[in-house]
């Protein structure tokens, strides 16, 4: 008789089903909180295969004999139990918590009367489209370079090898901080994180954070929900896709396909910025990505400062947020200048052309942590959505961007370098969501491609001033990290 064995850290099950023999390891991961729905209470697992779902309170038996389910009733810590619609001979058995759950389930296989009985594993549902299906995808060279632009083969961020680890998770949310947003694109309209905690156009702040709507981002620039007034609503839409475009069949595809994009507008008052770090940090951004700054050498002010200090170490419950920024684009030290990149909570971005070459412009320093695939002109840019129709940087002017307007390919700068570095720093804390943001900046230090060497010249920590640890690798890092 097939059986289930419990340990503390490692769960194993093995058990028949319409006469296959299957089994199931997998070890509590303890890394989100349990979710409680109609009585149901999740603990997340992770399978030997990688595969990762939850164990529930409920387990699914098999009843041969209706005599039997007087042992089913008899567990310890049994609520109830039900039939289970169209299914004459099953019933469902839900239980105080999972542990008690999986004990049942080991019991109940040998009674008999009984044909099986397991959990109702919780195992999400993915859609079967591959991000590298999306129409536009050869022209995304930054994820895959196969010298599609005439660049160099490999001069990517390893997002093919990422992507076999993890495409993001939904509980893994990236503070898009910038001028303005269109979140009418297609390719973006599933990757808004929404607010539960508001109930939407009822003018009421349901959730007594302060702003009232604010079910899908918030405008601190004017201090309300409409996100395409701004500055730049290209600008916020374009670094958005970097990351989060959506892997459906349409389009092009972001780093981290399955995360959702928490959209926050600020302006030039330094007060509006700290709000949305705090927004952030409030609303449980894991990744925050900011493809803006202030001229180097502008005065670091302590609101800012400050707000970006507590989110780093203390968002994510204590384990920290990682705070992207893209550096200048300038031939500058920004590190020396003071600028904002170069404060030591956050990630200074710079960026690396298609034949592995840094970009110049684009600051430098002994603050540059990381290169990503960019350009320093609208040729070879990265591919990317845009505003829909002609209202984005995709005209339809140039015979050499895509005909649909809602994507560009002349997105370009440390703008598009940056929301690269916080896709790949979101799939890593989709696979490992336990990881401090000091172990995350880690694993991408340890295997960040050494690119441009000659020029480099990497010291002996892996450390350049004018590349920093090198050119990001996803999928280096995932396969690297514990």
């Amino acid at each position: 008789m097939a059986t289930f064995a419990a340990a503390a850290l490692l769960l194993a099950a093995s058990f028949s089903t319409r006469g296959v023999k299957q089994n199931f390891v997998y070890t509590d991961a303890g890394l989100i909180a349990p979710e409680a729905r109609a009585g149901l209470v999740a603990t997340p697992i992770r399978f030997a295969s990688g595969a990762r779902g939850a164990l529930t309170n409920r387990i699914v038996v098999g009843v041969d004999d209706p005599a039997a389910l007087a042992a089913v009733r008899a567990q310890p810590a049994f609520i109830a139990d039900e039939a289970l619609a169209f299914h004459a001979r099953t019933r469902t058995a839900l239980f105080r918590t999972p542990q008690a759950a999986l004990a049942a389930a080991n019991a109940l296989l040998a009674v008999p009367g009984i044909r099986y009985a397991h959990p109702d594993f919780k195992l999400p549902l993915e859609a079967r489209a591959a991000p590298q299906d999306e129409p536009l995808f050869g022209r995304q060279w930054h994820l895959s370079n196969s010298g599609q632009t005439g660049g160099s083969p490999g001069a990517d961020i390893g997002a093919l090898a990422a992507w076999r680890t993890t495409r993001g998770a939904p509980s893994t949310l990236v503070a898009m901080i910038d001028l303005g947003f269109e979140q009418a694109q297609p390719d973006l309209a599933d990757a808004w994180f929404v607010n539960s905690g508001e109930i939407a156009g009822n003018k009421l702040d349901d959730d007594h954070n302060g702003l009232k709507d604010d079910v899908r981002g918030w405008n601190f620039a004017t201090d309300g929900t409409n996100l395409i007034y701004g500055a730049a609503p290209n600008h916020g839409t374009c670094t958005s896709g970097i990351v989060g475009a959506r892997a459906n069949g349409q389009g092009v595809t972001g780093v981290c396909p399955e995360c959702r994009l928490l959209p926050i507008v600020i302006d030039d008052y330094p007060s509006n910025a700290a709000k949305g770090f705090k927004y952030a940090q409030a609303m449980g951004a894991t990744v925050v990505s900011n493809s803006w700054g202030y001229s180097v050498g502008a005065p670091e002010t302590d609101v800012v400062v400050e707000a970006i200090a507590d989110l780093a170490i203390n968002g994510r419950n204590g384990l920290g947020t990682s705070i992207i920024f893209a550096m200048s684009n300038a031939h500058q030290d920004d590190c020396r200048g003071k600028d904002i990149s170069s404060l030591a909570t956050v990630v200074a971005v710079s960026s690396i052309d298609h034949k592995d070459q840094r970009v110049q412009p684009a600051g430098y320093g002994a603050c540059l942590k990381f290169l990503a695939p960019s350009s320093g002109t609208n040729a070879n840019g990265i591919a990317t959505v845009d505003r829909p129709g002609d209202k984005g940087y995709n005209t339809g002017a140039s015979a050499t961007d895509f005909p649909d307007l809602g994507y560009t390919n002349t997105f370009y700068g440390t703008s598009a370098a940056a929301p690269q570095v916080a896709g790949a720093f979101a799939l890593l804390y989709s696979a490992h969501p336990e990881l401090t943001s000091a172990q995350a900046l880690a694993a991408f230090a340890r295997t960040a491609d050494k690119a441009d060497a000659a020029v480099a010249r990497y010291g002996a920590d892996g450390h350049s001033d004018s590349h920093g640890f090198g050119r990001i690798n996803a999928g280096a890092a995932l396969n690297a990290a514990p």
